[in-house]
Parts: structure tokens; C-alpha cells; sequence
């Protein structure tokens, strides 16, 4: 815990006093000069043609520098009184707390103020704005001067009482020198600011400068909560949980008190429903989740990209059902526990004060995201995507290897439920793969327990990790024949990528078959090093300057938009849209990381850098596949605010140093596990478990029974034969299904859309929901047969149609989607039959 020692030697004198109220004094003249050089307003004029309300300010302003002179004579008169007042009264604490609490009073006064005097529909050219500006500005820097010179005062500075942080400085300094060294390359090259030809995002949404200095400002409240109340330390556990809970439950209000934002992953509610429904990727993962709970496994046994965020939404929809309003507060849920993790990690890297500020920082990111999502790309708790939960887990990956990595001896059962950990992280995202190589390296720079332990760990952090992932693997090659780890599709398009130009790209038709994928990329490779070291470098640079970046480079005192609420892009063109004071900003941001980087190197040695080791290899993973910014570095876009956090709070640790204020760190933790509990049999339990969690992915597949059976399609087209105009549409199943591309399918309807003629979902997205001379209803179906786009011709929407019904299809295949000809729904109580506009029977007469 942290205790308060005040220095006992405050050694200022009368002279320090009589100058600084001089200086004050002084100050007014400015004030004064700039309040009379305002323009003039001739109707309201009395006095030299100043209006009553200048001459107040006049007034105002002119008594505050007469007050301040005669005090610095008064001060320079009675030494004695005075030195009394601070020696006694101060001496007992009071005195110095209510003057700076009266003098940062006076500041946060004045400045909200200016706000609201600013937010009005004439910004800065509102009068009362332009006529209070000098004074209320004056106000703020007379505050914040005053607190700063009454600490002094009481409690001193004393510069070599900060020696002892030397090792902090010298790591810092190396850390700046680094990032003197990138600006320049990153300056003169344009490496990581010209945009490559594929896939270059834009910049993540940003923290607002009102939410950063209200983390810090919250860090150093609970600094001074611990320091003045020493009883707490007997609480510390009961502290951390307390304080982690706080977090996650003011991240659940404040997330769930947001409304669902219309998105591209959740666009416009539509006909016949009004409902939001997922679309494009987030579409992609939920209706493989409703593929699954209708007992066709994932996606009928193929191979698909993040089952884990997949299992999860089906267990979701088990949970709760269809309605997605509902399945979004579940997720929220699991996200906030984000905010919790992200105080563990920065309360055992460095303190409760740094870990509380980093929580907060996360939560506000996320209100912005949310806030933004009409604006800009964004992904966020409110949306069927991965990047968050990859977020979260990542960070609860960071803060079990760093706890991990600080205690002593071997520890087997860890190694191995970690691994297991970072299999089912890879999952979720392929990409976590990148971050073996760090964990082994930190064994290796460790090496605990010698080589045998770096051996011994190594290993079962292997074991557990293929333990977890293989069970998927295995199911993959059982089904497919292709013991590949993730979908096939996805290795095409990152090879498709390996190419000159996006003309090129598009000519590259690859088999979805890892031999012939890798073969392109390493063909590749061979052939054209330096443009492959070129394009990976230029993505690099965008993920570490899109990290860089969500900390706020726009900072005003005075406007109330974008600082108070984000409500335009002023953050899209980052690092190349910064200028003026911008660059300051940008350096003080970069001064706070770099102290925060050095303090942990300096603390914890190759330990301390974990999470910046984790940012590097993941940024590097989304590189190699030609793929930057955006959501393709957010789940580790927190860790450049969390070392800025860790600065922030070296740097008041240093400061209460140099004032002579010891904040004595809480004893760590040495306790041994006892031996008893490192056997062998611990060793195969936890290797047991982490199997057992690799292997519910295909459990998932054996358990839930078949929704749609022989029985079933039998009863279907019973009820299909009695909808109307069944006869006329289709005939007989026989002769229509004689047809060349006719079909007919049972499964789950999801998505209902309907659209009027021209109307459709805006990108290169299902076929299904294009835009289309006709109208149209769109839907998507999941059953045995597979997953289809749907598209039933209708000049007006009909009146239901529920999502997640059971039905029976008769239409024809078309380019990319089924032109429906008959939908039929036939089940209590959502019987219901539909035809088409174009009612021939004959799939070859169709456009």
C-alpha cells in the first residue's frame, strides 16, 4: 500500500511570495490591454465606449491585480505572520487542501464556463463568448498557477530525491531515441503514410481529450484516496475487486444505455419484419451459429473462419433466441469485462491508480466507437463481430503469461492452461498464432528454472496449445480431406493479395487448397522480395501509427464538438492530417508512452514489454496478409493508451518524489505454490482440459440433433402441395424438379428484407440483398442441403414472414442466389405461402 511521508524541510521564504503575487499582478495588465482591445459595440456604450459589461470585467480584472500587488507588499511587510500561518496551519494539512482545492475550483469554473459560452450555434463568434474569453481564461491560468505554487510551497521540490529513478530515465531516453529514429525514417521515406494498393484502413475512432484528462484526473483521486487513508492497505484484495467490478458494471450501463446503431453490419430495419438482422461478416458468423443449432454442424462440415465467435452466438441464441436486441445485451455482457482486465493488468505492471485510468480509457473508447458508427467503419460491442472479444482476449492472454513470467520456478499446470488459453484464441482469430513466438522468446530471456525449465514450460505451452486447437483440426480433415486450420477462402484471398497491381489480383484464381495457396505466395516472395518487404513494412507502420493515433491529437479548451461528443471524421486522415500545435500533442503522447515503456523495462525487465511485444506481432500478422488499420489492428490498438497510462503514473510518482512524497509500494507476492501441487497428475489434468475445451467445436456438431429430417421434408411438401397456386407455379414436384438448376430445399429462413425496385444493401454483399430492378424479398436459408441466398420477386412486402422460420423452397439456381418460384412456412403457428411475380414454372425462361 501507499503511505504519505511530507517533507519536513519546506525552506521557502517571504521573497518567493512577494514575487509570485508580483507576477500575478502583473498578469492583469495583459488581461486588461485585451479585454479594451475588443471591438466596440457603439449602442451599448456608457463609459469611453465600453458597455456596462466591459466595464465589469475592466473592473474585475483591475481589482484582482490590485489585490495581488498589495499582497505581495503585505507579504513582504509581515515575514513573520506569515510564515506562521504556513508553518502551523499548513502543517496540519487543512490550510494547503482547501486553498488548492479553491484554486483548481476556480480553473474548472472558469473553463466550463468557456464551454458552454462556446457551444452555442455561433461557436467562437458568440459575443458572450468573445467579451468573457479574457477573464475566464485569465481565471483558468491564475487556477491552475496557484495549485501548482501552493504544492510547491507546502511541500517543496527537491530535484535529487528523484536520482533514484535514474534507470527509468535512461530507459526512457532509449525509448524516445527509437521513436526519433522512426519519425525520421517514417518522415523522409513516406513508409506507412502513402497507402498501399490493398486493403489500407482508415484510423480507428479516437479518445477525446476530456476523457483522457478524466482518467488521469480519476487515477490521481484514488492516489490521494490511498495515501490519505494508510487503512486501506488492509483491504488490498477486497480494493482490486472492488475496483474491477466498478469498472465492469459503469462499462454495462454505460454500453447497454446506448442504442443499436444502424451499421453496415446491421443496416436499416426493413419489410416485412422491421427488425435488425447481421449482414455481410457479421451475417456470415450468425447464420453459421444458426446452422449449427438446427443440427447441420458448421455450416454442413465445412471449414469456417472463427468457430469459436460462432459457438459462442449459437450459445447465445440458445440462451435467449432470435431477437438480436437481446443477443447484443448478452454479448455486452462478456465485452465489459474488457475494461476489468485492462485494471488487472495495469495494477500488476505497475498501479491501481494506472489500471483504473487505462479501464476508464476503454470504456470511453467504445462510447466513441458506438457514437461514430453513422460516420465511419467501425466494430464494437453493438455488432456480431470478433474484434472486441479477440481484444478482450488478448488482454487476459497479456495478463496471464506477465503473472506467469513473474513468479519463480517451473510451473507446469500454468504452461499448459495458458497454452490451452492461446489455442482457443487462435479460434477466435488465426492471427493469435503470432503471438507464439513472443511467449517462447520470454522463456528463453527468462529462463527460469535453466534450460530443463525453459524446456519443460516451452513444451507444455506447446502441448496445450495443439491439445486445444487440434480437436478442430482433426474434425476439418475428417470432413473435408484438407486438415487445414482455417477456411480455405480466406488463404485465397490473402494470396490473391501477393500481386503488382489489383488488375493482376484480380486474374489470380487459386484452388482453395493450401499446397497451391502457399505455392503462389512463396513463388511470390522469390520472385519480387523487395516489393513483399515494401508493402509488409508500409502495413506495419499503418497499425503502430493507427495505435499511436487513438490517443487525441485534437485538443481544444473552449469547443464543445468533438471534444465533448464526436460528431465528425476529423480523425480520418491521422498522421497525415496533423498540423500546428497538433504536433505538440502528438509529442507530449509520445513522451508518455515512451516513460511508460521504460519504466516497465525498467521494473520488470523483457517482461515489461509484453504487451508492446504482443501489439508488434500482431500488427506484423495483419501486415503479412496485406491488411492494415481499422478493426485489423483494434484488437490491439489499447495497448498504445495503456502504456500511456503506465507514463502517466510513473511520472506523478516521480513528481511526489521530487516534493518529497514516498509512495511506498504494496510487498510483493512471494509465496511458493507448494510442491505438492506441481505433480504429474496436475500435469495431465490440466492437459485433459484443455483437450476437453478444444474438443466442444465438434461436440457442438454431435450433440444438437437434426432439425429438418426425411419425416420432416415429407410433412413440408404435404403442406406445400395445399398453398395456393401450387398447381399453377410449380405443377408437380416431379416434372419441375426435372428442370435443369431447379431445386427444392427445407431449412431455417433468416433475414427477411424486402426491397422495393432499385433498393439493396450497399457493397459487394450476398447476392440476395443487391439492388435489383424488381423489388424483391431477400432472405438467406441454412438446412441440409447448405446455405443459399434467396430472392422471391414481390411488388409488395408481405405481411409475414418471420425470421428463423421453417420452409420449404421450390426455385431455380441463378448466378450467386436461388430465384424463389414458391416459399411455403409449415409450422404452427407460422403457416404462410408465397409465390413469385413471375409466375412460369420453367427455370430456363427466367432472367
Amino acid at each position: 500500500m501507499t503511505h504519505l511521508e511530507p517533507d519536513q524541510h519546506r525552506g521557502w521564504t517571504h521573497l518567493r511570495w512577494v514575487l509570485f503575487f508580483l507576477f500575478l499582478s502583473i498578469q492583469s495588465i495583459p488581461t486588461l490591454m485585451w479585454i479594451a482591445a475588443l471591438p466596440a459595440d457603439p449602442k451599448n456604450s456608457i463609459l469611453f465606449g465600453f458597455s456596462l459589461a466591459r466595464l465589469g470585467l475592466l473592473l474585475a480584472t483591475g481589482l484582482a491585480g490590485l489585490f495581488f500587488l498589495i499582497a505581495a507588499i503585505l507579504t513582504g511587510k509581515k515575514e513573520s505572520r506569515l510564515q506562521s500561518v504556513f508553518q502551523d496551519r499548513w502543517s496540519e494539512g487543512r490550510t494547503f487542501y482547501w486553498l488548492e482545492g479553491i484554486a483548481i475550483l476556480i480553473a474548472l469554473t472558469a473553463w466550463i464556463f468557456l464551454v458552454v459560452l462556446h457551444s452555442g450555434p455561433d461557436g467562437g463568434n458568440n459575443a458572450l463568448f468573445i467579451r468573457f474569453q479574457p477573464f475566464l481564461v485569465w481565471m483558468i491560468a491564475l487556477g491552475f498557477q496557484c495549485s501548482i505554487w501552493f504544492w510547491v510551497q507546502c511541500y517543496g521540490w527537491h530535484p535529487e530525491r528523484i536520482t533514484r529513478f535514474h534507470p527509468v530515465f535512461i530507459s526512457t531516453g532509449v525509448v524516445s531515441a527509437v521513436f526519433l529514429v522512426l519519425t525520421a525514417l517514417i518522415g523522409f521515406s513516406g513508409w506507412g503514410i502513402t497507402p498501399d494498393i490493398f486493403y489500407w484502413g482508415n484510423p480507428g475512432v479516437p479518445l477525446l481529450s476530456w476523457q483522457v484528462w478524466g482518467s488521469m484526473a480519476a487515477g490521481l483521486i484514488l492516489l490521494t484516496i490511498l495515501v490519505s487513508f494508510p487503512v486501506i492497505r488492509e483491504y488490498q484484495k477486497r480494493l482490486d475487486w472492488i475496483i474491477g467490478g466498478g469498472l465492469y458494471v459503469i462499462a454495462l450501463i454505460l454500453w447497454l444505455s446506448q442504442p443499436i446503431p444502424h451499421s453496415y453490419f446491421f443496416p436499416t430495419p426493413r419489410a416485412p419484419n422491421f427488425q435488425l438482422y447481421p449482414y455481410s461478416d457479421a451475417g456470415f458468423y450468425d447464420y453459421t451459429s444458426q446452422s449449427l443449432l438446427i443440427g447441420e454442424g458448421f455450416l454442413n462440415g465445412q471449414i469456417v473462419t472463427r468457430p469459436l465467435y460462432i459457438l459462442f452466438l449459437a450459445i447465445l441464441h440458445g440462451i435467449q433466441g432470435q431477437n438480436f436486441n437481446e443477443i447484443i445485451i448478452l454479448q455486452t455482457f462478456v465485452l465489459a469485462i474488457f475494461p476489468a482486465s485492462l485494471y488487472w493488468l495495469g495494477r500488476s505492471m505497475r498501479s491501481r491508480e494506472a489500471g483504473l485510468a487505462a479501464g476508464l480509457l476503454a470504456i470511453f473508447r467504445e462510447m466513441n466507437a458506438i457514437a461514430a458508427t453513422p460516420l465511419t467503419e467501425v466494430s464494437h460491442s453493438k455488432m456480431l463481430m470478433t474484434d472486441s472479444l479477440t481484444g478482450l482476449g488478448i488482454c487476459l492472454f497479456c495478463l496471464a503469461v506477465f503473472r506467469w513470467s513473474r513468479k519463480t520456478g517451473i510451473r507446469p499446470v500454468r504452461s499448459t492452461l495458458i497454452g490451452g488459453f492461446l489455442g482457443l484464441l487462435l479460434l477466435l482469430r488465426s492471427q493469435a498464432i503470432f503471438l507464439i513466438p513472443v511467449v517462447l522468446l520470454l522463456l528463453i530471456l527468462q529462463k527460469k528454472g535453466g534450460w530443463r525449465g525453459v524446456f519443460l514450460e516451452a513444451g507444455l505451452f506447446l502441448a496445450g496449445a495443439i491439445l486445444a486447437v487440434s480437436p478442430w483440426i482433426i474434425r476439418n480433415g475428417l470432413n473435408t480431406g484438407d486438415y487445414a486450420f482455417d477456411q480455405p477462402s480466406q488463404a485465397v484471398y490473402i494470396a490473391q493479395r501477393f500481386a503488382g497491381s489489383v488488375s493482376e489480383s484480380e486474374n489470380i484464381h487459386l484452388a482453395a487448397k493450401s499446397s497451391e495457396v502457399n505455392g503462389h505466395i512463396l513463388n511470390y516472395v522469390i520472385n519480387h522480395p523487395v516489393d513483399v518487404v515494401k508493402f509488409i513494412g508500409a502495413h506495419f507502420i499503418n497499425n503502430e501509427l493507427d495505435t499511436l493515433v487513438v490517443l487525441p491529437l485534437k485538443v481544444s479548451l473552449f469547443d464543445f464538438h468533438d471534444n465533448l461528443q464526436i460528431s465528425t471524421l476529423f480523425w480520418l486522415d491521422g498522421i497525415k492530417g496533423i498540423s500546428g500545435w497538433q504536433w505538440l500533442f502528438l509529442a507530449i503522447n509520445l513522451i508518455f508512452i515512451a516513460i511508460g515503456i521504460g519504466s516497465s523495462w525498467s521494473k520488470w525487465k523483457w517482461a515489461g514489454l509484453l504487451p508492446l511485444a504482443f501489439q508488434i506481432a500482431y500488427s506484423l500478422s495483419s501486415a503479412v496478409a496485406r491488411i492494415s488499420g481499422w478493426r485489423f489492428i483494434q484488437p490491439v490498438d489499447w495497448i498504445g493508451y495503456f502504456y500511456f497510462c503506465l507514463g502517466f503514473s510513473e511520472l506523478i510518482v516521480i513528481i511526489f518524489a521530487g516534493s518529497n512524497l514516498s509512495l511506498r509500494p504494496r510487498e510483493k507476492d512471494t509465496r511458493e505454490v507448494p510442491s505438492g501441487m506441481m505433480t504429474k497428475r496436475s500435469v495431465y489434468i490440466s492437459l485433459a482440459v484443455t483437450l476437453f475445451a478444444g474438443m466442444q467445436l465438434p461436440i457442438a456438431e454431435w450433440i444438437i440433433p437434426q432439425r429438418y429430417t426425411s419425416f420432416t421434408l415429407e410433412s413440408a411438401i404435404q403442406v406445400a402441395h395445399e398453398a395456393p397456386k401450387f398447381e399453377q407455379v410449380i405443377g408437380s414436384d416431379e416434372e419441375f424438379l426435372k428442370q435443369s438448376g431447379a431445386v427444392r430445399l427445407i431449412g431455417r429462413a433468416l433475414y427477411p428484407r424486402w426491397y422495393k425496385s432499385g433498393g439493396g444493401e450497399p457493397g459487394s454483399g450476398w447476392a440476395a440483398y443487391k439492388a435489383r430492378d424488381d423489388a424483391h424479398l431477400g432472405f438467406m436459408t441454412v438446412g441440409p442441403d447448405g446455405d443459399h441466398q434467396m430472392m422471391l420477386s414481390q411488388t409488395k412486402s408481405p405481411t409475414l414472414f418471420p425470421h428463423a422460420s421453417d420452409v420449404i423452397v421450390y426455385g431455380c439456381k441463378k448466378n450467386g442466389f436461388i430465384d424463389v418460384k414458391l416459399v411455403v412456412g409449415y409450422t404452427q403457428p407460422d403457416i404462410f405461402a408465397y409465390t413469385s411475380d413471375h409466375p412460369s414454372n420453367h427455370c430456363d425462361q427466367q432472367p
